[in-house]
């Protein structure tokens, strides 16, 4: 008998833009507003998340103060209280093109 199998959720989720992370002098232009996922877990914890119980994230990490044009950055996808376990099994963008530019 199997009382809590794994099944698998499409959820739609917002993309945020954490611009702590980002160095000084950069500013970045954001295209995508949200991020599509297929989640899969236990029933259990997988059939009552939402979109706010996940976070997903730009890694600005490997962002320099001298890269200028379009850059690649991943999309990171967590839960947001860290304590429910899901695999992403399918995530649309993986990674975001954004433009980044020097201020002065």
């Amino acid at each position: 008998i199997i009382t809590n199998p794994v099944v698998s959720k499409n959820i739609t989720v917002p993309v945020q833009y954490q611009d702590e992370n980002l160095p000084q002098n950069i500013r970045v232009s954001y295209p995508i507003k949200t991020g599509d996922l297929e989640i899969v877990g236990r029933a259990s914890a997988i059939n009552t998340m939402t979109a706010d119980d996940i976070v997903a994230t730009i890694d600005y990490s490997n962002v320099e103060v001298s890269d200028t044009g379009v850059v690649k950055l991943p999309v990171n996808v967590i839960g947001k209280e860290g304590n429910v376990y899901f695999r992403v099994e399918r995530q649309l963008p993986e990674d975001v093109s954004v433009i980044v530019y020097s201020v002065n």
